[in-house]
Parts: C-alpha cells; structure tokens; sequence
C-alpha cells in the first residue's frame, strides 16, 4: 500500500488515497500499470482490492491508537468486487476487526463501476453510507461523468479528473473548472482534485 497524501488549499493533510504499488526487490517501486492487467484478466483483481482495503483499514486503526484519527484512507472499488464479495459484509468487517470509524474508510467508485448494475450497485452504496462511509465518485469528469449523476446518486465527494484539473491557465477551462467546483460545493458535496 502507497499512500498518496490528500491536503486542502492551505497545504494541511487531512487524509490519503491507498494506491498499489509493488516493491520490486530488483526494479524498485513499480506502478500498478505494470501489473494489473494480469490481475484483471485472470479474475484476481478482487484479492488484491480486499488486500488494500485490510492495509488501509489497518493502518486507520494504528493510527486511531496513535490519536490521528482525523484522517481517513480512501479505497478504490472495482466493478469485479461488486460481483465477486459481498462488498458491505468485507466493509462492514473491517471496521469491527480494526475498530475504526467508518467515516474513516472512505470508498471510491467510478460512475462506470456504478453503471455495470446500477440498482444493485446503488443499493450497496446507500447501505455503506447508512453505515457511515464515505462515498467519493473517483474520475469525475472524465468519459462517462455527467452533470445528472450529480442529482442521481448520493455522493459525499466528488474527485474531478486530472484531466479537469489540467484545465488551469486555460481561460475556458479555468471557467468550467469553476463551474464545476461551485455546482459541487451547493449540492453540499466536498470536492477533491487529481
């Protein structure tokens, strides 16, 4: 587990995103782009998320030991997990196994994910905040994100693309990055950039 730091405007942490990385005893820190199609096409990909979700739920609960916890840890769902665990159950479990707060563990999700079933899929999303997670949308604005997923599904945070934020220093995009951050902001929802 990677943890990518998450700071606000001022430059303060208040969170990560656990990110895979393989430790290579030859190549070094390798991305995840190296490997995870593997993983994906052999149907093996669940294991590795429910291995990060236990890291990260482990490292919430240390650090609750060490009074840090003001910070949370976010997690990615794949659209494989859907299918292959009982995604509530595993959340669920963690939280009791490592004593954590569940606002602590956040989970992200691609609206594509979402699309693959969304009933179901929504259901189990509207079951994990019922519990106290947090729910981000990961990739916004990027292929298949629309403005009525805003109204559609419950969202805690909204993670914009990079893509969205490599609007800055252009005028146009500057203005629809701003539009974007404000229509987030008044649908009560926090906002994250890549």
């Amino acid at each position: 587990m990677y943890l990518q730091p998450q700071v606000d405007s001022s430059g303060n942490l208040y969170g990560a995103e656990a990110l895979v990385r393989w430790q290579h005893p030859e190549r070094g820190l390798l991305s995840p782009a190296i490997f995870i199609d593997v993983l994906e096409k052999t149907g093996f990909i669940y294991k590795l998320d429910r291995y990060m979700w236990d890291k990260a739920a482990k490292k919430l609960g240390e650090w609750k030991k060490e009074g840090k916890d003001q910070y949370h840890i976010s997690v990615n769902i794949s659209t494989k997990d859907f299918y292959l665990v009982d995604v509530y159950e595993t959340f669920v479990g963690l939280v009791d196994k490592y004593d954590i707060d569940p606002v602590n563990l956040n989970i992200e999700i691609t609206e594509t994910t979402l699309m693959s079933d969304f009933d179901k899929n929504m259901g189990i999303i509207r079951l994990l905040q019922n519990y106290g997670f947090n729910i981000e949308i990961d990739d916004f604005g990027s292929g298949y994100s629309s403005l009525a997923s805003l109204n559609q599904m419950p969202f805690d945070t909204i993670k914009l693309d990079k893509s969205l934020v490599d609007y800055v220093g252009n005028e146009n995009g500057e203005k629809l990055l701003k539009f974007i951050v404000q229509l987030v902001q008044s649908l009560g929802m926090k906002i994250t950039a890549e």
